[in-house]
């Protein structure tokens, strides 16, 4: 199985919540009840809404506000590559796209997961992208990350923990280096957890520049299988 994040800005003109509205009720449904011949599609997605985010003082890519994260699994990369080549995707979902995505600015990122902490994956989500210095080693981005992870585990609140080890894209460089994915019991948690995550960003290794911070409320496969069908959409596009 293999894991990505997609980490975006709305497309220029919308306001948060009209794409996300988009994202959620229009695209949604496409991807998680899409018709019996449909092809090919990610074997789980998840869908992440933000709520509010910290970023990088300095100008760059990783100062540009994103919206909203996609995770999407494949079983294997040639499944992936099968799933956005069929005549559904590139009919319905691709070209839904643009109506919400600001395509340019999206970062990709092909992730290892380690889970630290098993347990609930609630609503109520925070994500910490971290960037390595350049003269990080091995060794001292490990500690970094292991000290990382230690702190987070003793945020009030925390339900599960997840670390994300990004690969190196075929053509570039990364975005960043490495995502956790902290679930927490209730929304004044997770959002009590952010004010304190931007502080990960204070150690010596870490390329604070290049490492966000985003909260989000998490919408699974199920949830938006259960809210397309309250709504009677049954997907498929148009």
């Amino acid at each position: 199985m293999i894991k990505f994040f997609f980490v975006v800005r709305r497309a220029p003109g919308l306001t948060r919540k009209a794409a996300l509205d988009h994202y959620r009720d229009v695209h949604g449904p496409m991807v998680v009840l899409p018709p019996a011949d449909a092809g090919p599609m990610p074997a789980y997605y998840v869908q992440n809404h933000v709520i509010d985010g910290a970023y990088p003082e300095y100008n760059g890519v990783h100062t540009i506000e994103r919206d909203l994260v996609t995770e999407l699994h494949f079983e294997s990369l040639a499944a992936m590559q099968a799933a956005v080549t069929t005549p559904y995707y590139l009919a319905n979902l691709r070209p839904d796209e643009p109506r919400f995505v600001h395509d340019p600015s999206v970062a990709r990122l092909n992730v290892s997961p380690r889970v630290i902490l098993a347990g609930s994956r609630t609503t109520h989500k925070l994500f910490v992208l971290v960037s390595r210095s350049e003269t990080t080693d091995e060794q001292g981005w490990s500690a970094i990350l292991h000290q990382m992870s230690e702190a987070i585990q003793s945020w009030h609140g925390i339900a599960a923990l997840t670390e994300n080890q990004v690969a190196m894209p075929p053509v570039g460089e990364r975005f960043v280096d490495c995502v956790f994915e902290a679930w927490f019991t209730d929304a004044d948690a997770s959002m009590a957890a952010a004010s304190r995550a931007y502080q990960l960003f204070d150690a010596t290794g870490v390329e604070r520049a290049k490492s966000i911070v985003l909260v989000a409320e998490e919408i699974t496969q199920e949830r938006l299988q259960e809210l397309a069908a309250s709504n009677g959409n049954g997907g498929g596009g148009s």
